[in-house]
């Protein structure tokens, strides 16, 4: 659209960037004119309080994933009719694009792009979320100097729109072509479907092609759950072993994404001279996890074969050699209970999408600019089976149904946010982030209300953040005498980035705007100072008050660990003892902060 309209009282959009399943996405900018996406799931979601709870729920983790390689979610908007997703605006298209334009990457190129892929991947799992969704067309290419840096988009949002009662949405959860087949078979998912995704992105940007597609979706789905994905031509052996990990049918046997981003970028070099492969006009024949073709396969309509090089009647499935242990081959087996489930449900949900006259159309995104809503026309989708028990409408509703017994606050320290937020479905959770670096990244580490009483309305949790680390060398003084910004050696350690006096007595201030939250140095004489034995006495205020002092010479270097918690004004002078140059540094003094919450002109 072209005109322009408000979000809430901080955001204007102009116009529309794609459509999908799940919602519209739009290019918008806040009151200080910087740019943003913004998806505005559909209005359906809105209206269901269930989603609307979950969205409210799901704002403090997704908005504490900060990553290179992933798109950062700023805002979550709910405003009447509308829920909108703020996230960055990224303009190098998406992989998608990529692949359809440019063809089939090299080994060496394929796996340092998806090396960063899961090392995005690891930092969203480690918020405690599960991807549900990935494929090339969530995962866009920000433009930078040095190349496109890939970064994913969409994480958390299946997990918004499953809590949707609505039938409509059931058509919008997962893509077939990249779904792992435990949620296929309506299993809850886990972090290692997302590494099953990610394996058959990178098959197919290695050749083209996903590995199970051809023939309807029932036939997709079919392959998923017992066939092992067949080897494209000039996919160097590491590679290759390190796939088959990925796309094994157990979710317990992958590997993580953490280990996936580090044998990627360790393969990178060693596939430097394998040449790209040309692309696939059908993927090669998958083979068969055992048993028969009349045995495994499912009816798909006729005139749709499931694949597009199928095993005839005449060729049982049992001669091939198996590529999975016995124990796997039976967990297969197992599966297709829910699977045949899962094809009367989708066609069910066909039915009756047909019947309310289909999805809406897609909209493709302005070629310049990126939306995190799949376009593609190979997105169609579908909702995972579930193994619930239907309701029997027959029993009579019980005139003293027994009260539920009271629920109690669980201990939710130590768990991942997303996680906790899970175990405390239905209470109102505001989280205080306190910077930890030697705890993960959005792990619960205090709640304020102990485990074992009542389930409150509303608990706090205080959640660890990574923290963004500002050097007082990149701050600008508010005043000063006798200090200054420069490298520094200290007890024969070099500090490039030190405040440094080198005159008897000297002091400098800086405005901290109760921005950060712990300040570090290491406070000593430099090296060369004269008189090696004077000592400089240094002493530190916050707002006025002396909060720290010392007595350092040459060789005796004092550690600085200073909570600035709510400080406004960071004050430090120092003193010569003997009246004597002062020659004293704070090596490397630098202030940590929760990303997100320090001053613009320091974010970097």
């Amino acid at each position: 659209m072209s005109s322009e309209f408000a979000l809430g009282s901080a955001y204007t959009l102009t116009h529309e960037l794609g459509s999908g399943a799940l919602g519209t996405v739009y290019r918008g900018h806040d009151q200080q004119g910087r740019a943003y996406a913004f998806k505005l799931l559909r209005s359906e979601y809105a209206a269901d309080p269930a989603v609307v709870q979950r969205f409210i729920q799901e704002r403090s983790a997704l908005t504490a994933v900060q990553h290179p390689n992933v798109v950062r979610t700023h805002d979550l908007v709910v405003e009447g009719p509308r829920l909108a997703i703020v996230m960055d605006l990224v303009t190098g298209g998406d992989l998608r694009n990529q692949l359809t334009q440019h063809g089939p990457l090299a080994p060496a190129d394929a796996a340092r792009l998806m090396a960063s892929v899961a090392s995005g991947l690891t930092a969203v799992h480690q918020a405690g979320i599960v991807h549900r969704d990935l494929k090339p067309e969530n995962i866009l290419l920000s433009p930078t100097p040095e190349g496109p840096v890939p970064q994913v988009s969409d994480f958390g949002i299946a997990h918004i729109a499953e809590t949707s009662g609505s039938t409509r949405t059931s058509v919008a959860l997962g893509t077939p072509n990249y779904m792992a087949p435990e949620i296929l078979a309506g299993e809850a998912p886990t972090p290692t479907a997302d590494v099953y995704a990610l394996g058959i992105i990178t098959y197919e940007l290695l050749c083209g092609l996903t590995p199970f597609e051809g023939g309807h979706h029932m036939a997709v789905i079919r392959r998923h759950a017992d066939m092992a994905a067949g080897r494209p031509p000039g996919v160097p052996d590491p590679l290759w072993g390190l796939l088959e990990a990925m796309l094994t049918k157990a979710p317990t046997e992958r590997p993580s994404t953490h280990d996936v981003a580090a044998r990627l970028s360790a393969l990178a070099p060693v596939l430097a001279a394998a040449p790209a492969a040309a692309r696939l006009s059908e993927p090669p024949a998958p083979v068969p996890l055992g048993g028969t073709a009349q045995a495994t396969m499912l009816a798909v309509p006729a005139g749709q074969s499931g694949s597009s090089t199928p095993p005839t009647a005449s060729a049982p499935m049992a001669s091939a050699t198996p590529t999975a242990p016995p124990g796997q081959r039976k967990r297969r087996k197992r599966m297709w209970v829910p699977v045949i489930a899962l094809a009367v449900l989708i066609a069910a949900i066909t039915t009756a999408v047909l019947a309310l006259g289909g999805n809406d159309p897609e909209t493709n995104a302005d070629p310049g600019e990126t939306s995190s809503e799949s376009t593609s026309p190979d997105s169609s989708t579908v909702e995972p089976a579930t193994n619930e028990p239907a309701e029997d409408s027959s029993e009579e509703p019980s005139d003293d149904p027994s009260p539920e017994p009271p629920r109690e606050m669980p201990e939710v320290v130590g768990l991942p946010l997303g996680t906790a937020m899970a175990e405390l479905e239905g209470v109102e959770v505001t989280t205080i982030p306190e910077i930890h670096q030697d705890v993960p990244n959005n792990e619960v580490i205090a709640q304020s209300v102990a485990e074992g009483e009542d389930l409150p309305v509303s608990v706090e949790l205080t959640v660890a953040s990574q923290p963004a680390t500002v050097y007082l060398a990149m701050l600008d003084e508010v005043d000063d005498r006798n200090m200054s910004s420069e490298g520094a050696q200290i007890d024969a350690e070099d500090y490039p980035r030190s405040v440094v006096g080198a005159w008897n007595s000297g002091y400098i201030e800086y405005n901290l705007s109760r921005s950060y939250q712990q300040l570090l140095a290491t406070v000593g004489r430099v090296d060369s100072a004269s008189d090696a034995a004077d000592e400089v006495q240094v002493t530190i205020f916050l707002d006025q008050r002396e909060v720290w002092s010392e007595r350092v010479s040459v060789g005796s270097p004092a550690e600085l660990d200073l909570d600035v918690t709510d400080a406004l004004r960071l004050r430090i002078e120092y003193t010569s003892l003997q009246d004597n140059r002062s020659e004293v540094a704070l090596g490397d003094a630098r202030l940590l902060g929760v990303p997100g919450e320090i001053p613009d002109e320091t974010d970097e």
